[in-house]
């Protein structure tokens, strides 16, 4: 065990909050939030928020809690009433013991995929810090030690037992009100401050803005191990420049959901809105909670659906601005990014007669989404490419995938109404 420097906690405190190093009245209510579980009645897995700020880290850890309860834990599908049956009856599985182990196991869980630091011996660490309450006089004079601990699980297994063990030692600490401090800065520790820096925007932004709110940056890193800016999938290039906005990397465990995206200010990926288990944070104007749902199909794609976010995804990396049209010029690398076969790319003639298919008119330099849809979806999907370009396969992959580029949140909205009656919120 070790106790962080001054130097290692101002770096926490200055990634944190914008300018004050946690001493505006904001920041000073994240300092009075403990993990705390309601009472043994109703919803007893529910965890309570004494103060505004924090909900992202307490949503995120929610979100967590019931992944592991409904989809790890227990194999079988539960109804509603089953559920309820469940928390209401029987309290074997959710009794005090019980839920202090969900917590540390749903703390390991998302401590485990932000492990990128890795020792001497080139293995990736957890570092797990606490306050020490004995030594501490508050504010920036706290005194954190950390305890390192080796992990050679990947983020996709469950949580070792020794960090399981390790956290429910340091559980008083995670349930005081310096708790969700606490764990913010092992996050911080163990994904390490120049890392969550690096893969930011904005390497000069904090992880909290108005309000003592957080930013999209510290829910992101909670909720996939990555601390990046944006919602969308994978990363977009800001036109010539040769920077990029880096969005979500992979489909994520855990969703996420924003009233912002029905404002039109932002665009939530696929990685996000089909998760790989129907569990979503949910982010509103000035708050954050979570939603769920029993059915894990609820998250499934058909196979047309998959590749046409596949597709979506790879056009838009070259079409920043959402124009619904790129360059010819990008064509090569956007077919070498979907894994179309390499003796087409390699052939010139092949290449010219699909340059010369796709091109709007002649010398125009650019392809339109719909064409490209239209012929590189059935390229990818049956591998002719004199299909391909004939323009007469008139599968469903083309038909279905095709009209839902065109179609708004309302006109989904009665079609979705099934999934959201299932969530709980």
């Amino acid at each position: 065990m070790n106790v962080l420097t001054a130097t290692e906690v101002n770096q926490l405190l200055r990634l944190l909050w914008p300018s004050t190093n946690g001493q505006s009245d904001d920041a000073q209510r994240w300092y009075q939030q403990g993990f705390q579980f309601q009472a043994l009645q109703g919803f007893c897995l529910g965890l309570v928020q004494a103060h505004g700020g924090p909900c992202g880290v307490l949503a995120a850890v929610q979100a967590e809690i019931l992944r592991l309860f409904l989809f790890v834990h227990r194999n079988e599908a539960l109804s509603e009433t089953e559920l309820r049956r469940l928390l209401d009856g029987d309290k074997s599985d959710t009794g005090e013991a019980a839920r202090q182990r969900l917590l540390a196991e749903a703390m390991a869980s998302l401590l485990l995929q932000c492990a990128d630091v890795v020792d001497d011996d080139g293995g990736r660490v957890v570092r797990v810090v606490v306050q020490d309450a004995a030594a501490s006089t508050g504010g920036n004079t706290a005194v954190y030690k950390e305890h390192i601990l080796p992990v050679s699980a990947t983020e996709t297994d469950a949580p070792p037992d020794e960090l399981v063990a390790l956290l429910l030692r340091e559980m008083p600490a995670f349930c005081s009100s310096h708790g969700v401090i606490n764990f913010t800065f092992s996050v911080l520790r163990t994904k390490s401050v120049v890392t969550v820096r690096e893969e930011m925007d904005d390497p000069t932004n904090a992880l909290t803005g108005a309000f003592g709110h957080c930013t999209q940056e510290l829910l992101n890193l909670l909720l996939t191990g990555r601390a990046v800016s944006n919602v969308f999938d994978g990363s977009v290039p800001m036109g010539d420049t040769g920077l990029y906005l880096h969005g979500v990397s992979r489909r994520a465990r855990i969703g996420y959901l924003t009233q912002l995206e029905a404002l039109r200010y932002c665009r939530v990926g696929s990685y996000y809105k089909s998760p790989q288990f129907p569990v979503w944070v949910i982010g509103s104007s000035s708050h954050f909670s979570m939603g769920f749902a029993l059915d894990a199909r609820v998250c499934e794609e058909s196979a047309s659906a998959q590749l046409f976010q596949r597709v979506q995804r790879v056009f838009k990396a070259f079409d920043s601005m959402e124009t619904g049209f790129m360059q010819m010029a990008s064509l090569a690398d956007s077919l070498k990014q979907l894994g179309v076969a390499p003796e087409i790319l390699a052939n010139e003639y092949w290449m010219a007669r699909l340059l010369d298919r796709l091109e709007i008119s002649s010398g125009a330099g650019i392809v339109l989404w719909d064409e490209y849809w239209k012929v590189i979806s059935v390229l990818l999907h049956t591998s002719d490419f004199e299909l391909a370009l004939s323009g007469k396969y008139e599968a469903s992959i083309s038909t279905e995938t095709q009209s839902r580029l065109q179609r708004s949140d309302s006109d989904l909205a009665p079609r979705k109404g099934k999934v959201v009656d299932d969530i709980h919120i």
